[in-house]
């Protein structure tokens, strides 16, 4: 789900109009700690917050499976990864509740066709079969989510 999540959002943000962060918008005044730096996200629309539609997605998509687990992740969607980028000005509060709803959005539409996809190809038991290959892949998987495909992008960005 998150590659989807990540890809629409980015999309959005790519081709949507323009909207620059707090932090650089003429007029608005916005008090720095020592140290931070304005430069996060130059270039990049500030509508929509991918990081915010990314950990509402999968707290959503967490929500589906564990109740519990779902919701200490919407929390932590709201309070830990979102709030903290409006305080810090690089995020309005509608670019986060764009996010949240496309997060959302996106997990509620994809669901049933991701399960069936799962059950059609039988991913699962090939990459049971092939801890290997599986494992690897896997690590590769979660450490892109947590980079926020930081390498993704740039591989994407050198050959477009």
């Amino acid at each position: 789900m998150t590659v989807p999540i990540i890809g629409i959002t980015r999309a959005i943000a790519n081709y949507a109009p323009y909207s620059p962060r707090p932090a650089r918008t003429p007029g608005f005044e916005i008090n720095l700690y020592d140290g931070q730096i304005i430069g996060a996200g130059d270039g990049f629309s500030s509508m929509p917050s991918d990081h915010a539609s990314l950990f509402m997605g999968l707290g959503v998509a967490f929500f589906m499976i564990h109740r519990n687990a779902g919701i200490f992740l919407i929390l932590w969607a709201i309070f830990v990864s979102s709030i903290p980028r409006i305080i810090l000005g690089w995020h309005w509060p509608y670019d986060i509740a764009i996010g949240w709803i496309l997060g959302a959005s996106i997990v509620l539409i994809l669901r049933q066709p991701a399960i069936k996809l799962i059950e059609r190809t039988d991913i699962v038991p090939y990459f049971e079969s092939r801890e290997v290959i599986g494992y690897p892949l896997l690590f590769a998987a979660t450490f892109e989510v947590a980079r926020m495909f930081t390498a993704v992008r740039n591989l994407l960005g050198a050959v477009l």
